[in-house]
Protein backbone atom coordinates (compact mmCIF):
# COMPACT_ATOMS: atom_id res chain seq x y z
CA UNK A 1 0.00 0.00 0.00
CA UNK A 2 2.78 2.49 0.59
CA UNK A 3 3.92 1.99 -2.93
CA UNK A 4 0.58 3.20 -3.84
CA UNK A 5 0.25 5.92 -2.19
CA UNK A 6 4.37 7.01 -3.36
CA UNK A 7 3.43 6.45 -6.66
CA UNK A 8 0.46 8.87 -6.31
CA UNK A 9 2.37 11.56 -4.95
CA UNK A 10 4.61 11.76 -7.61
CA UNK A 11 1.62 11.80 -10.34
CA UNK A 12 0.66 14.53 -8.65
CA UNK A 13 3.66 16.19 -8.53
CA UNK A 14 4.62 15.32 -12.05
CA UNK A 15 1.67 17.36 -13.43
CA UNK A 16 2.49 20.49 -12.08
CA UNK A 17 4.16 22.53 -9.37
CA UNK A 18 3.49 21.77 -5.54
CA UNK A 19 4.07 23.92 -2.51
CA UNK A 20 3.97 22.24 0.96
CA UNK A 21 0.99 20.09 0.74
CA UNK A 22 -0.12 21.63 -2.45
CA UNK A 23 -0.33 20.17 -5.90
CA UNK A 24 -1.58 21.11 -9.23
CA UNK A 25 -3.87 18.70 -10.56
CA UNK A 26 -5.58 20.65 -13.18
CA UNK A 27 -5.42 23.22 -15.76
CA UNK A 28 -8.15 24.90 -17.07
CA UNK A 29 -7.30 27.69 -19.23
CA UNK A 30 -5.98 30.00 -17.02
CA UNK A 31 -7.37 28.45 -14.01
CA UNK A 32 -4.65 26.15 -12.44
CA UNK A 33 -6.04 23.67 -9.69
CA UNK A 34 -4.06 22.53 -6.39
CA UNK A 35 -5.12 19.28 -4.60
CA UNK A 36 -3.91 18.83 -0.92
CA UNK A 37 -4.15 20.63 2.08
CA UNK A 38 -2.14 23.19 3.85
CA UNK A 39 -1.95 25.54 7.16
CA UNK A 40 -0.98 28.92 7.21
CA UNK A 41 -0.65 32.07 9.11
CA UNK A 42 -1.40 35.39 8.24
CA UNK A 43 -3.68 38.20 8.07
CA UNK A 44 -7.40 38.33 7.01
CA UNK A 45 -9.18 41.09 5.85
CA UNK A 46 -12.02 42.44 4.41
CA UNK A 47 -12.49 46.66 3.07
CA UNK A 48 -15.46 48.61 1.86
CA UNK A 49 -13.43 51.27 0.91
CA UNK A 50 -14.71 52.17 -2.99
CA UNK A 51 -10.73 51.43 -3.94
CA UNK A 52 -10.80 47.79 -2.45
CA UNK A 53 -14.66 47.28 -3.75
CA UNK A 54 -13.58 48.29 -7.41
CA UNK A 55 -10.69 45.99 -7.01
CA UNK A 56 -11.39 42.73 -5.24
CA UNK A 57 -15.03 43.21 -5.07
CA UNK A 58 -17.33 42.22 -2.04
CA UNK A 59 -14.99 39.17 -0.75
CA UNK A 60 -13.10 38.32 2.04
CA UNK A 61 -9.25 37.89 1.93
CA UNK A 62 -6.15 36.12 3.61
CA UNK A 63 -2.26 37.18 2.82
CA UNK A 64 -0.10 34.45 4.81
CA UNK A 65 2.79 35.84 6.56
CA UNK A 66 5.97 35.26 4.63
CA UNK A 67 6.80 32.51 6.96
CA UNK A 68 3.54 30.61 5.38
CA UNK A 69 3.52 32.34 1.58
CA UNK A 70 5.81 29.87 0.47
CA UNK A 71 3.36 27.22 1.37
CA UNK A 72 1.40 28.69 -1.79
CA UNK A 73 2.78 27.61 -4.98
CA UNK A 74 3.14 29.50 -8.40
CA UNK A 75 3.63 28.66 -11.70
CA UNK A 76 6.86 29.30 -13.27
CA UNK A 77 7.07 33.29 -14.06
CA UNK A 78 3.93 33.93 -11.68
CA UNK A 79 5.56 36.96 -9.12
CA UNK A 80 2.04 37.92 -8.22
CA UNK A 81 2.04 37.93 -4.41
CA UNK A 82 0.79 35.20 -2.19
CA UNK A 83 -2.82 35.92 -1.22
CA UNK A 84 -6.33 34.46 -2.19
CA UNK A 85 -10.21 35.21 -1.55
CA UNK A 86 -12.09 32.47 0.38
CA UNK A 87 -14.43 30.38 -2.16
CA UNK A 88 -16.48 29.75 0.78
CA UNK A 89 -16.73 33.38 1.17
CA UNK A 90 -19.91 33.07 3.69
CA UNK A 91 -18.71 29.90 5.83
CA UNK A 92 -15.09 32.05 6.39
CA UNK A 93 -16.96 35.36 7.85
CA UNK A 94 -18.98 33.23 10.55
CA UNK A 95 -15.84 30.75 11.01
CA UNK A 96 -13.59 33.61 11.42
CA UNK A 97 -16.20 35.86 13.65
CA UNK A 98 -16.38 38.85 11.36
CA UNK A 99 -20.07 38.28 10.43
CA UNK A 100 -21.48 40.07 12.92
CA UNK A 101 -19.06 42.99 12.60
CA UNK A 102 -19.96 43.45 8.87
CA UNK A 103 -23.62 44.16 9.66
CA UNK A 104 -22.48 47.36 11.27
CA UNK A 105 -22.91 50.07 8.46
CA UNK A 106 -20.18 52.60 10.18
CA UNK A 107 -17.33 49.31 9.68
CA UNK A 108 -15.16 50.07 6.71
CA UNK A 109 -12.61 47.54 7.08
CA UNK A 110 -11.30 45.03 9.12
CA UNK A 111 -8.20 43.28 9.89
CA UNK A 112 -7.20 40.29 11.87
CA UNK A 113 -4.89 37.91 12.47
CA UNK A 114 -5.56 33.90 12.27
CA UNK A 115 -3.83 30.10 11.50
CA UNK A 116 -5.82 28.64 9.25
CA UNK A 117 -6.41 25.16 6.97
CA UNK A 118 -7.61 25.78 3.10
CA UNK A 119 -8.15 23.08 0.43
CA UNK A 120 -9.36 23.01 -2.80
CA UNK A 121 -6.45 26.45 -4.27
CA UNK A 122 -7.23 27.77 -7.52
CA UNK A 123 -4.45 29.91 -8.79
CA UNK A 124 -6.14 32.52 -11.33
CA UNK A 125 -3.83 33.81 -14.29
CA UNK A 126 -6.03 35.60 -16.36
CA UNK A 127 -4.03 38.46 -18.38
CA UNK A 128 -5.45 42.02 -17.79
CA UNK A 129 -7.72 41.49 -15.01
CA UNK A 130 -8.51 41.91 -11.65
CA UNK A 131 -8.69 37.75 -10.97
CA UNK A 132 -7.71 36.55 -7.45
CA UNK A 133 -6.57 33.10 -6.38
CA UNK A 134 -9.45 31.32 -4.39
CA UNK A 135 -9.54 28.73 -1.72
CA UNK A 136 -11.72 26.78 0.67
CA UNK A 137 -11.37 27.38 4.44
CA UNK A 138 -11.27 24.43 6.03
CA UNK A 139 -10.41 25.15 9.64
CA UNK A 140 -9.42 27.72 11.96
CA UNK A 141 -6.57 26.78 14.29
CA UNK A 142 -5.78 30.47 15.94
CA UNK A 143 -7.74 33.30 15.59
CA UNK A 144 -7.40 37.17 17.43
CA UNK A 145 -10.12 39.30 17.13
CA UNK A 146 -10.75 41.65 14.20
CA UNK A 147 -9.54 45.17 14.54
CA UNK A 148 -11.93 47.40 12.78
CA UNK A 149 -11.90 51.19 11.01
CA UNK A 150 -14.44 53.49 10.18
CA UNK A 151 -15.52 55.13 6.58
CA UNK A 152 -14.42 58.62 6.83
CA UNK A 153 -17.82 60.77 7.29
CA UNK A 154 -20.06 61.16 4.57
CA UNK A 155 -17.55 59.19 2.27
CA UNK A 156 -17.05 55.55 1.16
CA UNK A 157 -13.56 55.60 2.02
CA UNK A 158 -11.87 54.13 5.28
CA UNK A 159 -10.09 56.19 8.03
CA UNK A 160 -6.40 56.11 7.67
Amino acid sequence: MGWGLSLAAACLIAQGAAADGLARVKKDGALYHYAGQVQLSGSYDYSRDENAMSAVGDQFCFSPDKGSARKIPRERGDDRDRWFCFENDKQARTMLEVDKLLKDKRVCSLRGKATIEVDHYIADLTDGTEANDTARLLRVVRLAPAKTTPFVKDTQHCRE
